[in-house]
């Protein structure tokens, strides 16, 4: 037994000088490999994989429309393809944070009076949630899906909306998908030289961005909110003021790691603490609620 233990001794000794020398070895001290069969798998990760940790690089030989389903301590959760980004265990913290992005962004069903979950972006009788791209005036019909590209006029008449309402003219913004920036920069009155001058680089034709419009600056995003009904066939632009809506943050996006020796791998978490609300969402004008921010319809 004493032999054994100078032994270990030694072992941590050798191990502890060649730290100190910084020659810590990088090669690969284990592997697991897996043959899967079709239909349903039980995967369990316990290794570090030096070319990443996401589902594309743990099973970069699944066929076309394979799905994960991840265990979320009661249950599977069904992910989308592999590599799509919903699916990449590595990038747990930038996850929480499109999550608090798409809880922002999904505010906009909440204005001009609309019922969260029953009729977002959908007309009523009380009034209209949310209007079409190419005039800002017809209401949008999330059922027969009547959304239009987006055009300067529809611009122009949700900006008369938010002066309506009183909503102040600093802060406020404009968060359009990718589908409209491209419709926007075919626009001529937002890139030709006839209508934003010449400043070196500083033009749409030129540097590819849209700036702003009529002083509201705009935000293009991939995770701007879908039309209700019709399975992301349509799209939410977004136009508002910032005290619409808030956000309040008890912790911001944090990530830990621990390493778990029984499993002979490392524990990643990501977690955060936050609230979001709309705040100005009446359909009523002239009152201390009405509505900061309006919706527009415009194809995917």
């Amino acid at each position: 037994m004493k032999t054994k233990s100078l032994l270990l001794a030694a072992v941590a000794a050798s191990l502890g000088a060649v730290s100190a020398f910084g020659a810590v070895s990088s090669n690969v001290v284990g592997y697991t490999k897996l043959s899967l069969s079709k239909g349903f798998n039980l995967v369990a990760n316990t290794l570090d994989n030096k070319a990443g940790n996401d589902v594309t690089a743990l099973f970069s030989a699944l066929p076309a429309d394979s799905t994960v389903f991840r265990w979320n301590g009661n249950g599977f959760n069904a992910l989308d393809k592999v590599g799509d980004g919903a699916g990449d265990w590595g990038d747990a913290g930038y996850a929480l944070a499109r999550r608090v992005d798409t809880d922002l962004v999904q505010l906009g069903r909440a204005f001009n009076g609309a019922t969260v979950g029953t009729d977002d972006y959908a007309t009523s009788a009380a009034s209209t949630k949310a209007f079409i791209g190419s005039n800002g005036t017809t209401a949008y019909n999330s059922s027969s899906s009547n959304a239009a590209a987006l055009t300067d006029a529809a611009i122009r008449r949700t900006i008369q909306r938010l002066d309506d309402n009183d909503a102040p003219m600093d802060g406020r913004f404009f968060l359009i998908p990718p589908s409209s920036r491209n419709t926007l920069m075919g626009l001529a009155r937002y890139t030709e030289q006839a209508f934003v001058g010449e400043s070196g680089n500083g033009n749409t034709i030129r540097n590819g961005e849209i700036g702003n419009l009529y002083g509201i600056p705009v935000f293009v995003s991939s995770n701007a909110d879908t039309g209700a009904g019709n399975s992301g066939a349509d799209r939410i632009c977004l136009m508002g003021h910032k005290d619409a809506m808030v956000l309040v943050e008890q912790l911001a996006v944090r990530s830990q790691t621990q390493y778990k020796q029984e499993y002979l791998g490392t524990l990643f978490t990501a977690d955060t603490i936050y609230g979001v609300k709309a705040l100005r969402a009446s359909s009523s004008a002239g009152v201390a609620q009405s509505s900061a921010a309006f919706a527009l319809a415009v194809p995917a």
